[in-house]
């Protein structure tokens, strides 16, 4: 676990980058009465390393810290409390995204929109379900998953990438939610202008196409469906740049383990979510840092 504590390290260096201006000399956002003995941005960073070596257990995260680096994290503060701070730091984290490419892409200007499965039990518990519907706006709903011929009962991540699988933006809905409203509600809290986006078939939308270019100048190119009559302006290369979403959820999935649910609320559930992001994120800038293959995900931090 040596090398947890160097990534660790490596990431407060990158949050650094990005958040300059918004963090004071000892690494914190805020001001606190009494100072932390573990700065925010450490708490940050811990958070999506230990997703990066697919510790998705705060339990486990200090168990494992305990044994194999006695004093790293516990006797600095309790875990109910590092809970506490994680979740009071997520405003930060989802601007790490936006941050992360006005830095290190600043010349992007080809991204790519899918949406994702997140389910939160078994089919056979859906009855016994009590966790994530606190909100009843946003609730876990029975749905199915298309890709997969198969339901699920959860939620749905709509991500934007850029056309190297860097995550750029996220929202998490009710898994029937259309990708069209999704991703419309997404673009309103984005920064992205003057860009090409490319989707699948889910996004074919004449009004929402014409509202982006008129207000973002934001070209949306959908993937036509088979029975339309009039063909979309759509190249084998977009496809082939479209395909790389589709690298980036099943690195989430495998890596990250993104099916495996341990909260028991949709806050808890959105925060899990972007610590595995950014973990994702560390690991594509390191690879770029040590111009490896962007997408060997997990390799990035072990050589």
């Amino acid at each position: 676990m040596h090398n947890f504590q160097v990534q660790v390290n490596r990431l407060i260096q990158i949050f650094k980058i990005l958040f300059e201006d918004k963090i004071d000399s000892s690494l914190n956002f805020y001001k606190y009465p009494n100072m932390p003995l573990v700065p925010d941005l450490e708490i940050l960073a811990i958070g999506s390393v230990a997703e990066c070596f697919q510790i998705n257990s705060e339990n486990h995260l200090f168990t494992i810290l305990d044994n194999e680096i006695p004093g790293f994290l516990r006797k600095r503060i309790s875990r109910p409390r590092f809970n506490i701070r994680r979740r009071n730091l997520q405003v930060f984290m989802e601007e790490a995204f936006s941050l992360a490419k006005s830095h290190f892409m600043p010349d992007e200007k080809v991204f790519i929109v899918d949406s994702k499965p997140v389910p939160v039990c078994r089919l056979g518990r859906i009855s016994r379900l009590k966790v994530c519907k606190e909100d009843p706006h946003v609730r876990p709903q029975l749905a199915t998953c298309y890709a997969k011929n198969e339901k699920y009962y959860g939620f749905k991540l709509h991500l934007i990438t850029t056309q190297k699988g860097c995550p750029v933006a996220f929202s998490l809905t009710g898994a029937k939610t259309h990708d069209v409203k999704a991703f419309e509600d997404m673009m309103e809290n984005t920064t992205l202008k003057k860009v090409d986006i490319l989707g699948d078939k889910g996004y074919v939308s004449d009004p929402l196409q014409l509202h982006l270019f008129d207000q973002k100048e934001v070209k949306l190119n959908a993937q036509p469906r088979i029975n339309m009559k009039t063909p979309l302006n759509w190249t084998p290369k977009m496809s082939a740049i479209r395909k790389r979403i589709e690298i980036v959820f099943s690195q989430i999935e495998d890596q990250f383990r993104i099916d495996q649910n341990f909260a028991k609320t949709i806050k808890g559930l959105v925060v899990r979510l972007t610590h595995k992001l950014v973990g994702l994120l560390f690991c594509q800038l390191s690879n770029i840092q040590k111009d490896r293959n962007l997408r060997s995900v997990k390799s990035a931090l072990f050589s």
